[in-house]
């Protein structure tokens, strides 16, 4: 890796522990509607954010396979989101956001 490269997955890192510690969500979160939430009605906090974050290099060395599981499990949680104990949701239309 470049030194930029070298740079950018730690970015990456500290953008989403930040976003979905802040505002439960991403950028491309808030055009999509969708939301990050705990299981069991619980907040998102930081270190939930951290799990979740740092369990994506499980999805990602895995071929991409925590990623697709998504796709095909009952209820659509990726390898990630099992680990954090998170979920994805769709933010009703007009609904705020944290």
């Amino acid at each position: 890796l470049t030194s930029a490269g070298a740079l950018l997955i730690p970015m990456l890192f500290v953008y989403y522990i930040a976003m979905w510690g802040w505002k439960e969500t991403t950028l491309g979160g808030m055009v999509m509607n969708t939301k990050l939430v705990r299981d069991r009605g619980r907040e998102i906090n930081f270190a939930a954010a951290t799990v979740r974050s740092l369990a994506t290099i499980i999805s990602t060395v895995a071929l991409g396979l925590g990623f697709a599981w998504s796709a095909v499990s009952r209820n659509k949680k990726s390898w990630h989101d099992h680990i954090a104990g998170t979920n994805v949701v769709r933010i009703p239309e007009g609904a705020q956001i944290k």
